[in-house]
Parts: C-alpha cells; sequence; structure tokens
C-alpha cells in the first residue's frame, strides 16, 4: 500500500537567519533546488509519494513554489491546499498537501493538525524539512511491523557539529576528548516511522519529543533505529556551504 510523509516546515529558522529572512528554512536551495525537496525525492525514491507539508512561517512561498513548479524530477506534482488529497493515476505523481498548521507552534501540534489525514493508514513516516540522508526509511516501518507493541520508530544518527565532548573520571580530570561523530551520543535525526496510536499520546500543546515520547518511553512505545549512514542536518549558514560542498563532490542520497 502507499504511505504518507509528514514533513514539518513551519519553523523560522533563526540559526539560519542570513537565508530565512526572505525564505523559509526548507526552500533554501541546494544544488538548484530546495532542500525539502530533496527530502521528498529521497521518499520518492523508495516509492513514497504522498506528502503533507504542515505550514506556519512565510506559508506562502511554499505555496507560490510548488503551484508554480509543474514537473519535479520526472514526475507530474499535483498541488492540494489544504483539504482532500487528489488521487492521480501516473506513478511518477506526486501527491502534495500544503497545510497551514500556524507560525508558533511545536511540531507535535503540526503532527495533530495533520491528523485527519492519517487516521486511516496503518503507518506513515515523519521528518523533518531540513536534513538529508542515505537511510532507507522502510528500516523503521519494518520494525514497527515486526513489534506490534511500538508505537514509533525513530532514526538515531550522531550529530553534525564542530563541538567536542569531554570524558572525565571522578575527579574531574580529563581522560579523553572526541568529536560528537565519534563519541557514543545519538540525537533525534528525524526519518521517523509512527502508526496512528502516536496520537493516543499526544495532547495539545505537547512538543512531540518531549512529552509525547516521555510517554511511549515508559510504556516501552519507542525504537530507536541507529543510522550509521550519511546524515547531515542544515541547521546554520555553515551546514548549508556543508552541504552545498557534499553535493558538488558527488553526495548520493
Amino acid at each position: 500500500m502507499p504511505y504518507k510523509v509528514v514533513i514539518f516546515c513551519g519553523g523560522e529558522g533563526t540559526r539560519i537567519r542570513e537565508l530565512s529572512e526572505k525564505l523559509p528554512k526548507p526552500l533554501i536551495s541546494l544544488e538548484g533546488e530546495p532542500i525539502v525537496v530533496h527530502v521528498m525525492k529521497h521518499y520518492a525514491k523508495y516509492g513514497v509519494k504522498d506528502f503533507i507539508l504542515c505550514l506556519g512561517y512565510k506559508q506562502e512561498k511554499f505555496k507560490d513554489y510548488f503551484l508554480r513548479r509543474r514537473h519535479i524530477g520526472e514526475g507530474d506534482l499535483a498541488i492540494i491546499n489544504g483539504e482532500v488529497i487528489k488521487e492521480t493515476d501516473s506513478i511518477n505523481d506526486w501527491n502534495i498537501t500544503l497545510l497551514d498548521t500556524g507560525v508558533n507552534c511545536c511540531i507535535g501540534e503540526r503532527l495533530l493538525s495533520a491528523k485527519k489525514y492519517l487516521a486511516d493508514e496503518d503507518y506513515f513516516f515523519v521528518t523533518y524539512g531540513d536534513a538529508l540522508s542515505d537511510i532507507n526509511p522502510f528500516n523503521s516501518l519494518e520494525i514497527l511491523k515486526n513489534k506490534k507493541r511500538l508505537v514509533a520508530s525513530v532514526t538515531g544518527v550522531t550529530p553534525n557539529s564542530s563541538f567536542h565532548v569531554m570524558h572525565s573520571n571522578k575527579d574531574g580530570i580529563v581522560t579523553k576528548i572526541s568529536d560528537t561523530t565519534s563519541s557514543d551520543v545519538w540525537i533525534n535525526g528525524g526519518f521517523m516511522c509512527m502508526t496512528p496510536s502516536i496520537f493516543n499520546y499526544l495532547e495539545p500543546g505537547d512538543d512531540l519529543v518531549i512529552e509525547t515520547f516521555d510517554k511511549l518511553i515508559e510504556k516501552d512505545m519507542l525504537h530507536v533505529n541507529k543510522h550509521f549512514g550519511y546524515w547531515y542536518a542544515m541547521d546554520t549558514y555553515k551546514d548549508h556551504l556543508e552541504l552545498t560542498k557534499a553535493f558538488e563532490n558527488g553526495i548520493v542520497l
């Protein structure tokens, strides 16, 4: 069966204000296309072409972009603004819902806004509109299918940052310094898979990765799928430069 992807695109992107002053961060260009389109293309590569973009900050820019663009890759683009998702005949077509979820909202509230589009799904994907990876999203899906007790599986990645982790003994003597990519530090890299049961633990005002995930943790319902391959989030202007360089060097996602 086809699956849907919820993509969080509503934040202000304050840490990359150099570029997000005029454009929302997911629309910032990499290799001639918005980073969110690269995210969508990655899912489309696995046959997942039904997208729900949760908008907020400068949402009109998304509408302008997608309404003016009639082709992405080889597929026709179907645009729906808020209500019914259009069924298309071509397997190359993308279905896109541009959903207004408010400006000053946490991602939990944005996911709640998309609930009516997901209630009949057995499983659905959730991710951010500003991080790229070579991960196979179906890895988390298969985990949920095999472990029925689970409600969500999140992708664990090592953070891309220039900070270093200090290790010390009980007396405070530093025994080792390592960068974050080589330390045993795992963060939520997005590329999540969930069941609609998530809405049983998501209340209005809840932050998804704090209140809701804490509830799942208490019941052993949250899984982490550790990914050792490529992952990079575009949080700052420096990250934009690093991703631009990665595309120039032939990154394969």
